[in-house]
């Protein structure tokens, strides 16, 4: 039989793992609003919603998806944020970060901008951007990071192929390949993009 003692400690420690629960949560929430206004800091003033910051950062963190992954494989959750804000106008992404004039949003079919963030001391820590409508973590690692792979449809069954290494701080597109892919999803080499910093248009390099 339990003693009331046993009882009274036994709710004790419940509430100790539900204020230890809430707080965590309450952290993580206070993370994510660093986060938008980061990524609010790093877009135009044309794809504003609000003229407000406070209602900006609102809807960041309302229509974003805040994607946990593991970038170093120790176990250490980074964060990549998909922006979801829907908008028809210029996309660009820059090779140096905070030299291109490029607006970053997501269209329609659905590329956009992916923010990458950790986490240190409770403070998210920007890490680049990458470019897609979706990614994934490759085998490989630069300097302990994971290399990142994204893709963009580009027409039909022809979709550009990117990889993102991290270096110096930062993840940066390392190559930029259009590929065809058959019903099986193998890949045919169609044209290497170059990577001349800040300009739009593809740069054919060899067939």
């Amino acid at each position: 039989m339990i003693s009331r003692w046993m009882l009274r400690m036994l709710f004790q420690v419940l509430l100790i793992l539900m204020a230890s629960g809430a707080a965590l949560g309450e952290s993580a929430a206070e993370i994510r609003v660093l986060m938008a206004k980061d990524i609010l800091s790093r877009m135009e003033h044309d794809f504003f919603h609000y003229a407000s910051k406070t209602q900006n950062v609102a809807k960041l963190l309302k229509d974003c998806d805040f994607q946990p992954t593991d970038l170093t494989g120790h176990g250490t959750n980074e964060v990549i944020v998909k922006l979801n804000w829907f908008v028809d106008a210029r996309l660009g992404f820059p090779e140096d970060i905070g030299k291109s004039p490029w607006n970053y949003a997501r269209g329609a079919h659905g590329n956009g901008a992916f923010y990458i963030y950790s986490i240190q001391d409770q403070q998210p820590v920007f890490l680049g951007i990458i470019g897609g409508d979706g990614w994934v973590l490759l085998p490989s690692k630069s300097k302990g990071w994971m290399d990142i792979e994204t893709s963009c449809r580009f027409w039909g069954n022809e979709s550009v192929i990117e990889i993102y290494k991290y270096s110096k701080g930062i993840y940066r597109k390392v190559s930029s390949i259009l590929y065809q892919f058959d019903e099986n999803g193998n890949r045919k080499q169609l044209e290497v993009f170059s990577l001349v910093p800040h300009l739009r248009t593809a740069v054919r390099i060899k067939p």
